[in-house]
């Protein structure tokens, strides 16, 4: 059959459904480390252990995450500064020893993909551990830091 001549119903279900999410998710304010990471929606799932992706979206042990839904009043990290991963993972006191090197803000979302494409994962999964371990060090007491 000539490629012309194909019916719309031809085409397999997974280019109906990712074409439209494809071009929307472009335009989608929330979710914006996540897209510099997979900028493309894809059937094929990323290799990424649960850490990882707690990392790349920040839904997982950080203030920023937990105030968001209210569960704590306070977004800060114990040393005072912004508690979402970036912070953690690049400049915050307590967590040194998992420290990566920090991006400047234009080259955020190429830091993204390289951090996510290579051995900083296993540094990733330990940074999350670590956090998750250490709660009572890593976030304030509810007042003490709002």
């Amino acid at each position: 059959m000539h490629p012309i001549a194909k019916k719309p119903y031809q085409e397999s279900a997974s280019k109906r459904v990712h074409h439209p999410l494809a071009k929307r998710m472009g335009q989608w304010r929330t979710g914006r480390s996540v897209h510099n990471v997979l900028p493309k929606v894809k059937i094929i799932p990323t290799p990424w252990q649960r850490p990882e992706i707690m990392f790349v979206t920040g839904h997982g042990p950080f203030p920023t995450y937990f105030k968001r839904f209210n569960i704590r009043s306070s977004d800060s990290c114990g040393c005072g500064n912004l508690g979402n991963p970036l912070h953690y993972a690049t400049s915050c006191l307590f967590t040194t020893l998992y420290h990566l090197t920090k991006p400047s803000s234009d080259l955020e979302p190429i830091w993204w993909k390289r951090v996510m494409k290579n051995n900083s994962r296993a540094k990733i999964r330990k940074l999350i551990n670590f956090i998750a371990e250490h709660e009572t060090l890593l976030f304030p007491k509810d007042g003490d830091n709002n």
